[in-house]
């Protein structure tokens, strides 16, 4: 994965959505065998991940990154919730499903868009779930488990990537060890020691994200890291 020059595409086509990010391969003049819909972290652009999108597109995969919701005051405070926000994404998805005429549909997200994707997950059967340092509670119990305080309602494989770095973006009682403990059954739990909770996204923007979350020296390294996980993974079905 990562081999080709990645075509980026924006749409407002998107049900369900303010706009989305399209990453497809240079090379593909057919749909790709797998499509990834990637739900970004709280706040965070779909473009902001535009370094760690390259280096997982391929001849077989594409991905969709969705942007939400309108970033502002309104999102924070608290519009939409993550549930509101998976209702959304179930839309979104079903659309991608119709419309991309790829043979397997996978979900992602990182932060609070691996609980999106969690959530979704459970209604829209996909192929394959990947959530990066997710991060569940929202609102005025952002320290209370929701999405992964009971066992998973999928069966999709999962792998649960974590920040060993996490930090206050990232609160240990609803971090990524809860979301790999109610993962389905034969799911995969890696832990970057390394890594910190915004290290996968773009430089400038991990910059940023270091300072309100703390993290690696060196975000490229931890982002090619992350890459290679997701790759490996959906490879591997």
């Amino acid at each position: 994965m990562g081999s080709v020059d990645p075509v980026f595409t924006t749409t407002s086509d998107v049900p369900g959505a303010v706009r989305a990010l399209l990453v497809d391969s240079h090379r593909s003049d057919q749909p790709a065998a797998r499509v990834i819909v990637f739900f970004p972290g709280f706040m965070v652009s779909p473009w902001s991940y535009r370094s760690l999108f390259a280096s997982i597109v391929s001849d077989r995969t594409s991905i969709v990154a969705p942007q939400m919701y309108r970033r502002g005051p309104g999102a924070l405070a608290g519009h939409p919730s993550p549930a509101e926000e998976a209702e959304a994404g179930i839309r979104l998805v079903e659309h991608v499903v119709a419309t991309r005429g790829a043979a397997q549909v996978w979900l992602a997200g990182h932060s609070r868009g691996g609980q999106v994707a969690w959530r979704v997950a459970g209604h829209v059967d996909p192929d394959g779930v990947v959530v990066i340092d997710p991060v569940d509670g929202a609102g005025r119990h952002p320290s209370t488990r929701v999405a992964a305080a009971e066992p998973a309602t999928f069966t999709a494989r999962t792998l649960v990537i974590g920040a060993g770095l996490g930090g206050r973006c990232a609160p240990d009682a609803v971090n990524h060890q809860h979301f790999a403990a109610a993962a389905p059954p034969g799911s995969t739990h890696v832990v970057l020691d390394s890594m910190g909770h915004g290290d996968l996204l773009d430089d400038r923007p991990a910059r940023g994200a270091r300072l309100m979350c703390g993290g690696s020296d060196d975000s490229r390294h931890e982002r090619s890291a992350v890459a290679e996980l997701i790759g490996r993974f959906v490879e591997s079905d």
